[in-house]
């Protein structure tokens, strides 16, 4: 991520090590944006916190 580009994630990218790896953060990002979404389309969802279903993922089901 260039600093200069993106100024706000650079500040923030020391809070982010909690999350784990770019691909898991990733994953979580699209997990909640999924869900704005859904919900802005009428639709219902209901997220599966990590690893409740055992797979240590984060998962959306409608």
């Amino acid at each position: 991520m260039d600093p200069a580009e993106y100024p706000t994630m650079a500040a923030l990218a020391p809070l982010q090590d909690d999350f784990g790896s770019a691909a898991q953060f990733g994953r979580l990002l699209d997990a909640v944006l999924s869900g704005i979404r859904s919900r802005a389309d009428g639709g219902v969802t209901r997220s599966t916190p990590s690893g409740a279903d055992g797979s240590g993922e984060i998962g959306m089901t409608v």
